[in-house]
């Protein structure tokens, strides 16, 4: 991986840097819950310039998957109210720089992964969950990871949920295998 001077580096090159480690692993979306992980664990030591610039706290950078992947950074200006949101598309992390710390940050980045692959996908709830109980038909909404944790976000009459990865049952089962791409 180049270095840019003051340790930068692109997005991209973090991301290439990842599949050359895993031996030219495919590029899917359980490689982006992977490199999503790896940044989590790394979220200390490293961060975004433009997000930076910005003077942003409380920064959550989710990895989110629909037909393509976008980075979606979220957070509160260090002065005021209020929340910021920046997006870039996966075209456009050729641009994206990120600086690697030597030192640790005091308010690390998380790292995060929406996967909308399942939305709108019916499932039966295994264990009550936020007022909803077990047995509630759900929809989902997303996949999601922070760091390695894998949970799912459900609605329910009018209820919206995070639950555990083993919490639901999938009414297809072809859609439970959650590490194809």
């Amino acid at each position: 991986m180049d270095v840019l001077d003051d340790g930068l580096v692109t997005l991209s090159a973090l991301v290439d840097a990842l599949a050359l480690i895993e031996g030219g692993a495919e590029r899917d979306r359980g490689f982006v819950r992977r490199l999503a992980s790896a940044l989590h664990e790394r979220g200390e030591k490293l961060e975004l310039l433009a997000v930076e610039a910005m003077g942003l706290t409380d920064v959550v950078a989710t990895f989110a998957m629909e037909e393509r992947v976008r980075l979606v950074v979220t957070g509160r200006p260090l002065q005021g109210p209020g929340e910021v949101t920046v997006r870039w598309h996966e075209r456009e992390f050729e641009e994206v720089q990120v600086r690697l710390l030597a030192a640790p940050r005091q308010r690390p980045y998380l790292f995060a992964t929406l996967d909308y692959r399942w939305r709108g996908q019916a499932a039966e709830l295994l264990r009550p969950a936020d007022g909803l109980p077990a047995g509630q038909r759900v929809r989902v909404r997303a996949l999601a990871t922070v760091g390695a944790e894998v949970q799912w976000r459900i609605v329910a009459m009018g209820i919206e949920a995070t639950v555990a990865e083993d919490a639901i049952r999938l009414e297809d089962a072809s859609a439970s295998d959650r590490s194809a791409g």
